[in-house]
Formats: structure tokens, C-alpha cells, sequence
């Protein structure tokens, strides 16, 4: 505390509690993330600090592994997908991480805290294009080219939510975005070509400013994601379905995602551009360095089966 002194021209040394420490870090990451991942950084480390309970008003520097051990086994308690919990723990992880290199505690006591087995977490399957048409068939106009976007793009429901007409070229046949799942800093803007079905639906309510899909705009992903629930089972289409081997896959609106990189496949489209066109990566930089020609991507879009 003294060097810190000497050395800042006499500043305090900043003192943190568990929590509040919990509170500085979330509001020094949040600018650096996506949108979509700034809600889930709230809600992990609002229920982290829940799990802490009288352990949060402890010095930061007291922290110890047990107690990190402890909040991961009272969320697991608690109940929810092991993979949901891993991402709360990974976050207050990154947190204890950072108060280390910062030398705010001596030892980073996060690091031997292992992850759980994710054997519970959902399997997720796609839809099939006899689904895709029942959804759009019962679904209101900007419902149906939601639906038809992600099912021909692959992008996540926050994007198309959010998808403005400035970055629709229906002349040119592309989307520009930044797709979600992004850190700041690292990310990367894709054109993705339209298929015919998508330039001919959005031909016919072509708009000049403002949101493709204003009733879906400024909504929150969950309430879409109930909305989009509903829709499936006003048309019968069941959330679960029974796998070969006695597994149970589940169906929501990500399901569009694996469909469209589904149907590439299927299409014998090669992985690195369904990777370009998806944004996926298989490591955390190779797809920083894959660039493919619009008529190569193009070409890939057209293999997709006709909706609407």
C-alpha cells in the first residue's frame, strides 16, 4: 500500500470488497463486449453475487478458492444446465483473473475451480424445411422474414431484431453486419448475400430508413424468444425431438442457425465458407483471416431450398 502510494503521488490505494470489486469489473467490460453478451454478463454476475451471500462483503485480497468453489456449487444447487453455470463462473472467473493481474490479490483463485460436465446441456437440432414453411405460413409479415432470414443467413435473433435498411442492398443482393458473439476489438463486418427468397420478400416492403422489422425492434431476446415459442406451438411444431441412441434434441429459434449451416452442408458447400458465411470459427482467429469473393459465397447461398 505504501509503493502504491509513493508511486501515484499519493493516492489511496483502492480497497475492494468481493462485491464491489464484481461491480468495477462489469462496468470496465461491458463497453469492450457485444450487445448480446452485455445481458449475459449482468445476469452471471448478478447471480455470482447472489451465490457469494455474506462472503461478497469480504476484502477482495481474502478471497479464497473455496469460496469460488462455493458459489459454483450453491448455482449448481440451485439448478439450471451445467453450461449455464459455467458460463456464471467463467465470468466471475475473468473477474478474479483481472483483480490479479491489477494486484489486487496475490494468487489468481479462480484458476483451479474446474468447469462442469456439460452432458445435461441441450442438444440443439434444426428444423426442417417443411417446418421453416409452416412457421412462416402462420407467422405476421415481420415475423415471416425474421423466420426467413435466419433460416437462409443463419444470423442470431438479436441481429435480424436489430437489422436497419442501411445495411440492406437489395440491389447489390447482401447484408452488412457485425454478427453477434464478437469482442470489442476483434470485430469483423460480413456481407452476406441474400437468396432469391429473401430479395423477393424484401423487395415487396422495400423501406428506406429505420428497422427491416420494426415489430421485433427494441424488443428483449427473451421475450422474442417466447414469442417465437409460441408461434411453434400454435402450429404443433414440438420443442423436443427423439434422436437416434435415445438422445432428446431441442428446438427454439437458434434452430434456423443450424438449419441454414445444416442445408450448406447437406449442399456439399465447403466447411471454411460456411464458416465465412455463418462467422463461426474453429479457433479463435482463423476465421479473423478466411475472406472469400461475393460470387463464391453467392454460389453457396443458392444452394438453399426455396421458402415462401
Amino acid at each position: 500500500s505504501q509503493l502504491y502510494s509513493i508511486s501515484s503521488g499519493g493516492d489511496k490505494y483502492p480497497s475492494y470488497s468481493v462485491a464491489t470489486w464484481l461491480d468495477h469489473w462489469l462496468k470496465v467490460i461491458l463497453p469492450q463486449v457485444g450487445m448480446g453478451t452485455r445481458n449475459r454478463y449482468c445476469n452471471s454476475i448478478k447471480d455470482v453475487k447472489t451465490a457469494l451471500g455474506e462472503t461478497g462483503k469480504k476484502e477482495i485480497s481474502l478471497l479464497s478458492t473455496a469460496d469460488v468453489q462455493a458459489v459454483q456449487d450453491k448455482l449448481k444447487r440451485k439448478g439450471g444446465k451445467s453450461s449455464t453455470i459455467n458460463y456464471k463462473v467463467q465470468e466471475f472467473k475473468s473477474a478474479i483473473r483481472s483483480a490479479f493481474v491489477q494486484g489486487l490479490i496475490e494468487r489468481n483463485v479462480g484458476a483451479p475451480v474446474k468447469a462442469l460436465s456439460t452432458e445435461d446441456s441441450d442438444l440443439r437440432v434444426p428444423f426442417e424445411s417443411h417446418e421453416i414453411k409452416r412457421l412462416m405460413d402462420a407467422a405476421k409479415p415481420d415475423w415471416q422474414g425474421a423466420i426467413l432470414v435466419g433460416a437462409h443467413t443463419g444470423l442470431r435473433l438479436t441481429n435480424i431484431s436489430e437489422l436497419l435498411w442501411r445495411d440492406v442492398d437489395l440491389d447489390g443482393g447482401v447484408f452488412t453486419v457485425k454478427p453477434l458473439k464478437q469482442g470489442k476489438g476483434k470485430q469483423k463486418v460480413i456481407r452476406i448475400p441474400m437468396s432469391a427468397s429473401i430479395q423477393a420478400f424484401l423487395s415487396s416492403r422495400k423501406g428506406s430508413t429505420g428497422p427491416v422489422f420494426p415489430e421485433l425492434a427494441g424488443r428483449k431476446t427473451a421475450t422474442l424468444s417466447t414469442t417465437f415459442s409460441n408461434l411453434m406451438k400454435k402450429v404443433g411444431i414440438p420443442k423436443e425431438v427423439a434422436l437416434p441412441g435415445g438422445d432428446v434434441g431441442n428446438r427454439s429459434y437458434h434452430s434456423l442457425r443450424h438449419f441454414f449451416i445444416s442445408a450448406l452442408a447437406n449442399q456439399g458447400v465447403a466447411e471454411d465458407v460456411r464458416r465465412s458465411l455463418s462467422a463461426h470459427k474453429s479457433s479463435d482467429v482463423h476465421w479473423l483471416y478466411t475472406s472469400h469473393d461475393q460470387p463464391t459465397l453467392q454460389k453457396a447461398i443458392n444452394t438453399l431450398p426455396a421458402l415462401g
